[in-house]
């Protein structure tokens, strides 16, 4: 089995990765990466630059009233400097404070200052239970400068989603960045660009989904809010467009249904069913004949997209955190957050007729925790994962670790999976997000945003028809067939 440890040895030199052309990586210095030397497949893509208030967090709110002294001690203006600052609730606090007044006078103003505290809980534990908070887990990324990112499927578009609550679109075409801001576009969560259209973007948010609509030909910093349009949800945490690009499905990991648009006719559906938790995860293949919906336990559920009838498989252990279709859509890889293993579900085709057929998931790659001869830590839980569209390169960050994994992976005859490479970015930078460019035509091309708001990107140039495997390979063949021997996961008849 393909595992970490029998990765090539990373340059102990301080020289770092900046692409990989014909199966060869090329290194070169920090202070030197001159990108251009190898390649010149990335020259005409934009330059992704982020604003000096993104990549610094803001400095702590102060207030008037921690600033500047009250000019007089008198109970009048203390009232009225309580009221202005806090309204009722600081007045309660002055006079349940002051010296100088009536027992009686302090008694009332502490009775009804904590039974204004106590109205003041319950009007914000009701409101806040409209919308769904976020975990830990989930808000942890906003300390990072980027939230998300996305590839245009068709086009040479980045959207880039910043921790300000604002989108910033970077086109090839232009050096102007359209930025997509609104005063109730707040906690964005996921953006994707709709399939076959050339400017429409759906970002995921507190309030539910944004649907931008920029025009093409004209050329605007600040598009309309009025351009977008709402489709109302308690806070989606994954949303994804089908390939024809006529529905898009949102989810939330706290409700255990999915919500389907149809955004030109904006009538929306309810897919439903019972148990399994709040869905967490969705992924569209690429064909659009099936539907991943992981949620936060161990249930996920493939739909089939022509029926809407799904199928149940249990994890062994953990949720789905990340998962990648084939290009062909009969191969799914996937992850979960307490397994440091990469599972497939293969051949879909016999999943929705023929019961008895029904495959099983099986462990194809050890992403065990190792640490390198070089001093670094790889592998463990995962956080990230990207296959390109020829399914030639698939490339995975782990949690709490600097370096990126890319693996070679290969489908004919069968599913296969090679060591690759690490890539490892600048002194102290971690990887927060990684996606492949979809339209890119000299072979991958990973899209990297390191902890610091640096993207990069990293060109893989490969023209051959099989992948090179390196000579300290051995035969994974043989180790994947004898993975038909352990099952660890089962599927069951569909609730």
């Amino acid at each position: 089995m393909c595992t970490l440890s029998i990765f090539p040895v990373f340059p102990s030199d301080g020289q770092i990765p900046l692409c990989e052309v014909d199966g060869r990586v090329q290194y070169s210095t920090p202070d030197f990466m001159n990108l251009h030397l190898f390649t010149m497949s990335v020259s005409d893509h934009p330059k992704v630059v982020l604003n000096k208030d993104v990549l610094h967090h803001s400095t702590l709110r102060v207030f008037a009233g921690q600033v500047f002294l009250p000019g007089s001690d008198s109970l009048v203006h203390r009232i009225q400097d309580a009221w202005y600052e806090n309204g009722a609730g600081q007045v309660l606090q002055v006079l349940s404070e002051r010296e100088d007044l009536l027992v009686l006078v302090k008694v009332v103003a502490k009775y009804l200052l904590s039974a204004y505290t106590f109205f003041e809980k319950t009007i914000e534990y009701v409101s806040s239970s409209r919308h769904v908070d976020l975990s830990l887990e989930d808000s942890d990324k906003f300390n990072e400068p980027v939230v998300c990112m996305n590839w245009h499927p068709e086009c040479s578009k980045l959207a880039l989603a910043t921790r300000d609550d604002t989108v910033t679109l970077f086109c090839a075409s232009t050096s102007i960045n359209p930025i997509l801001k609104a005063k109730s576009q707040r906690k964005i969560t996921c953006v994707a660009w709709r399939p076959l259209t050339s400017g429409e973007l759906a970002v995921g948010c507190s309030e539910g989904v944004y649907v931008w609509n920029m025009d093409p030909t004209t050329f605007v910093t600040r598009p309309a809010f009025s351009s977008a349009i709402h489709l109302p949800f308690s806070y989606v945490t994954n949303l994804a467009w089908s390939p024809q690009g006529d529905i898009l499905i949102i989810c939330n990991s706290q409700t255990p249904w999915m919500l389907a648009w149809e955004i030109d006719t904006k009538r929306s559906v309810v897919l439903k069913k019972v148990g399994g938790g709040g869905v967490s995860f969705l992924s569209w293949s690429h064909d659009g004949s099936k539907l991943l919906a992981a949620t936060n336990t161990k249930l996920l559920r493939v739909w089939d997209t022509s029926k809407w009838t799904c199928e149940n498989w249990w994890t062994a252990g953990g949720s789905v955190n990340c998962a990648c279709w084939s290009q062909n859509g009969a191969t799914l890889l996937f992850t979960t957050n307490t397994e440091p293993y990469i599972y497939s579900l293969p051949s879909f085709s016999a999943v929705f007729t023929d019961k008895s057929k029904r495959p099983s998931a099986y462990m194809v790659a050890d992403l065990t925790r190792v640490q390198l001869p070089s001093g670094y830590l790889v592998g463990g839980e995962v956080k990230g994962m990207a296959w390109d569209r020829s399914n030639r390169r698939l490339a995975l960050i782990f949690k709490d670790s600097p370096l990126i994994a890319v693996f070679y992976t290969c489908l004919r005859p069968k599913l296969q999976i090679y060591p690759g490479f690490f890539i490892k970015g600048l002194v102290d930078e971690m990887p927060s997000f990684i996606c492949f460019q979809n339209n890119f035509t000299d072979g991958a091309n990973l899209t990297i945003c390191w902890s610091n708001g640096r993207v990069q990107y990293f060109p893989m140039i490969f023209r051959d028809a099989q992948v090179t495997v390196r000579a300290n390979t051995t035969n994974f063949s043989t180790s994947v067939n004898s993975l038909n021997d352990y099952s660890y996961y089962y599927t069951n008849s569909p609730s």
